[in-house]
């Protein structure tokens, strides 16, 4: 019996290990476009997305579908500011707060590390109007 309690429990642990693997890691993601991308980069997003609890899958699929992976992108349609870094993170909006919390927008690595602090507080919210672009990664 205690034989068959120590199997059981070892597939208990394998199957939960499958399921978060699965959800961490989805099959789309063999397929993700940033596959090619510069495997530096993909490790910066995916360590930094892990540190703010945030699926790696997901923060790799918003700063595809906001620079295509170029962490110095600065974005000019929006109506006021400018969107700066991988996430696009607008510094009219979110200027004064990023700098309180010792970010500067323009510098790329803050600007990336401001944006996952954003999104593990609000989620998609901030990236609602670009959802049609990295919503079929996820």
């Amino acid at each position: 019996i205690r034989y068959s309690q120590n199997v059981d429990s070892v597939c208990i642990r394998i199957m939960k290990l499958l399921i978060i693997l699965s959800i961490l890691f989805p099959l789309s993601a063999l397929a993700a476009p940033w596959k090619d991308t510069n495997p530096f980069v993909i490790s910066y997003i995916t360590n930094l997305a892990i540190e703010y609890q945030v699926n790696p899958h997901t923060a790799l699929a918003l700063v595809w579908c906001e620079s295509r992976m170029k962490m110095g992108a600065v974005g000019t349609l929006s109506r006021v500011g400018k969107d700066r870094g991988g996430l696009q993170v607008n510094d009219f909006y979110h200027g004064k707060r990023a700098k309180e919390m010792g970010f500067d927008l323009t510098r790329s690595e803050d600007s990336l590390e401001y944006g996952m602090w954003l999104f593990a507080e609000q989620g998609f919210r901030p990236w609602l109007s670009s959802r049609k672009s990295w919503q079929k990664f996820l």
